[in-house]
């Protein structure tokens, strides 16, 4: 049966989800305690959004646990091959509610390598503002405050 379904409702149906998954074809799938649910027409942003509501409570579920060893869900392996190149591995860890180290094995796990390659444009900024904080660089250059430190420290070498 289809049916339109406003935003909130989604939200809720999160709040109750055992699983999230999202389809190849523009779906995502909900799976509750005695159904699924099927949303057609989802976009990018809003599966992102939505990973995002299942993931933060996922992420509060587990803080109680002693198992850091916690086996990786195919939703959580579909997020991250998705994502791997475009979010910063800060966001990527906050989403998942997973530790930076279980992150970066799991990329090396399914051959997610070289991260995003650094632009001559991006370089040249880190060099004419290599005065400013980490932080600050990593916001504006959209990376994460590991790739800034590393591509400085190279820099910084390099000048040596």
């Amino acid at each position: 049966m289809e049916m339109e379904i406003e935003r909130r409702e989604i939200e809720e149906l999160l709040s109750r989800a055992i699983d999230v998954e999202f389809l190849s074809n523009g779906k995502l799938l909900i799976i509750l305690d005695n159904r699924k649910v099927i949303i057609s027409g989802v976009s990018l942003e809003f599966r992102d959004y939505c990973f995002s509501c299942f993931g933060n409570r996922y992420v509060m579920e587990k803080e109680g646990r002693e198992n850091s060893r916690e086996v990786w869900s195919e939703v959580e392996r579909e997020y991250l091959k998705e994502n791997y190149y475009d979010k910063s591995l800060e966001e990527i860890v906050r989403v998942l509610g997973r530790k930076e180290f279980s992150v970066c094995n799991m990329a090396k796990k399914l051959n997610l390598l070289n991260r995003k390659t650094w632009k001559k444009s991006e370089i040249d900024y880190l060099m004419k503002n290599l005065d400013k904080s980490l932080i600050t660089l990593a916001s504006e250059l959209k990376r994460s405050i590991s790739s800034v430190k590393s591509k400085k420290k190279i820099l910084l070498n390099k000048l040596k």
